[in-house]
């Protein structure tokens, strides 16, 4: 089979499955409650904007911290399959036009997140340096150029085994980081176009270096970052439908999260208190999870104000948290040890319950704190008094919904 049909045919199966996905996800509710928040964000950071006066240094920084994870937006997607070292591995010349076929693919995402990037910063740079909508090519192409870069660099690893991968991820961030601060610095001046060709020419020694000589490629390696690839995407949809296809991430002990499984399962620990406790931290997705959203609510902070909207918003996020985190009742149900107790079904929803409890009030007293040192206003508590009844009755009435919906675990 010619390489660009086997393309072909790859990428259009994979759409067909990320569109069985998004079936479920875009329905009318989760697009009604985006354009709200969407519309209620950019209402407040218009809002925001009216009271900057100047590009300070402190904005400055964030700013190009921000922009400076962009290059790293978006892998290679190459649809690879475990079979493929075996069946096609000794054909290295005819992947060529497959993997460029893969790039040019792969640029599309990119592209995208660096346009939301610049159109958002773009009101704030009007405001603050009076600028057109021109001045913002330079940055745009540097922005542009510095993706190129991680591009070569991942074809790069294609067929070399680096070695110092994250110090080569460091002096790409710290490349991109003063890149943009520059562009930022200079936004209304020409001289932001200087810092381009020295890209390019990077680009191009790499490019002459590493891509022109054919070598063989590490298929093993190749293999593994698909997959790592498509498994990000799955879990972004795991957290609103169940997805078959997203593996189950490896249980590791870890060390210093140990005085957190004692306070979660309590003094005198209950089997399903202890066993819910261990797999809450030594599984990296739920771990992962419940941070990722805490931190995100955190940053809502910065820009939604401390009123009913700001607070509702926290709350819904949340609230996802533990619409996620209740899978974590069915993770000991094919464990045949765990049977032979015979523990009743109902001290599982009781432990899983009182798990979710405890975690909700971590969330909520690291969030009214980072909300205090925000908005250093009483209103702050009564937010906190707010998020939490509304949580644990969530969790109470939601996890016995879910039980009873289940039938074959919950048995009251």
């Amino acid at each position: 089979m010619n390489k660009l049909d086997l393309w072909s045919k790859r990428s259009r199966a994979y759409h067909k499955k990320i569109q069985s996905y998004l079936r479920y996800v875009m329905n009318d509710h989760f697009i009604l409650v985006a354009l709200f928040l969407l519309g209620a964000l950019a209402y407040y950071y218009a809002e925001w904007i009216k009271t900057v006066n100047q590009l300070t240094s402190v904005l400055m920084v964030i700013i190009s911290a921000i922009g400076a994870l962009l290059p790293f937006v978006g892998k290679i997607a190459t649809f690879l399959k475990e079979a493929d070292s075996q069946f096609w591995g000794v054909l290295e010349e005819e992947w060529k036009p497959y993997f460029r076929s893969a790039k040019y693919y792969s640029w599309v995402f990119p592209l995208a997140c660096q346009l939301v990037f610049l159109g958002a910063i773009f009101p704030l740079l009007v405001e603050t340096k009076q600028i057109s909508i021109w001045n913002m090519l330079p940055m745009g192409l540097n922005l542009f150029a510095l993706k190129g870069l991680d591009f070569t660099l991942q074809e790069a690893m294609f067929v070399y085994d680096v070695k110092n991968k994250r110090g080569l991820e460091l002096g790409l961030y710290l490349a991109s980081f003063i890149c943009i601060a520059l562009s930022l610095f200079s936004v209304d001046s020409v001289w932001a176009l200087l810092i381009l060709p020295l890209i390019l020419i990077l680009n191009f020694w790499l490019q002459k270096t590493y891509l022109t000589s054919m070598r063989a490629y590490r298929w093993d390696y190749l293999i593994s970052q698909e997959e790592q690839r498509q498994q990000r995407v799955f879990q972004l949809f795991s957290l609103f439908v169940d997805v078959p296809a997203l593996n189950k991430a490896a249980a590791k002990r870890r060390k210093s999260l140990d005085g957190l499984v004692r306070f979660l399962s309590g003094k005198q620990a209950k089997t399903y208190n202890y066993l819910f406790a261990r797999a809450f931290v030594r599984n990296a997705h739920y771990v992962t999870y419940y941070v990722q959203m805490l931190v995100l609510a955190g940053l809502l902070s910065f820009v939604l104000p401390l009123n009913g909207l700001g607070l509702a918003v926290q709350i819904a996020l949340l609230l996802m948290t533990y619409f996620q985190l209740a899978s974590l009742g069915n993770h000991y149900q094919e464990s045949i040890m765990v049977r032979q107790y015979g523990l009743s079904q109902d001290e599982l929803l009781q432990a899983l319950q009182t798990i979710l409890i405890k975690l909700s009030l971590i969330q909520i007293v690291f969030l009214s704190l980072w909300n205090l040192f925000l908005h250093q206003s009483v209103l702050v508590l009564v937010g906190a008094v707010i998020c939490a009844v509304v949580l644990i009755l969530f969790i109470q009435l939601y996890l016995k919904y879910r039980f009873r919906k289940q039938g074959q675990y919950y048995n009251h």
